[in-house]
């Protein structure tokens, strides 16, 4: 009966960036939709290698607790070095989504922040001019005048088209007035 510990093979201590696993590995919704291009074909990569290094560790400890505490110092420092570095390769991997899912936080901040400012930047910036009657530059509101769309103040665009329709009303009555003057001849 041979009592000693035993290192994993070479095989299982492999720490390619990709392997699959014989485990199905269960996918979240969220996740499937930055599947597209190449960063998310880096995310899944490093998605992939945490389960696959989650279960090697668990495996290891499963298949070695026992003897670790039964085995030499020098054989289960070997074997804890291992898992210290798989340990640290999770916490890499975990460390580039988190960076990753921070990056697409940003992204999304920043598109929310643009267009916000897009939106103030198409409100019309107010009218530098002065009124064609009064020679006033600030009035809550430009009107039309003789002269064109935004060329009266406030209260000059209000007289004036006080005016232009008394001016109209009375063109029309003229115009009654010929129409029945000409109609009773």
């Amino acid at each position: 009966m041979n009592d000693e510990f035993k290192l994993p093979p070479i095989s299982t201590m492999d720490r390619s960036p990709f392997i699959s696993t014989s485990l199905p590995t269960p996918r979240l919704e969220y996740w499937n939709s930055f599947m597209m291009d190449e960063s998310d074909n880096k995310l899944d990569q490093d998605i992939q290698q945490v389960i696959h290094q989650c279960n090697m560790i668990s495996n290891n400890m499963l298949q070695a607790k026992d003897q670790l505490q039964q085995q030499s110092m020098i054989s289960s420092r070997i074997w804890l070095d291992d898992m210290v570095n798989r340990a640290n390769e999770i916490l890499n991997a975990l460390l580039r989504l988190r960076k990753h899912q921070m990056a697409i936080e940003q992204t999304e901040e920043c598109l929310i922040e643009n267009s916000t400012r897009q939106r103030k930047r198409t409100k019309r910036p107010p009218f530098q001019g002065r009124c064609h009657s009064c020679n006033i530059s600030e009035t809550p509101e430009w009107r039309r005048g003789p002269d064109g769309a935004r060329t009266l103040c406030n209260a000059c665009g209000l007289h004036y088209a006080k005016l232009t329709r008394k001016q109209q009303q009375e063109q029309l009555y003229k115009k009654d007035d010929n129409i029945s003057d000409n109609s009773q001849t």
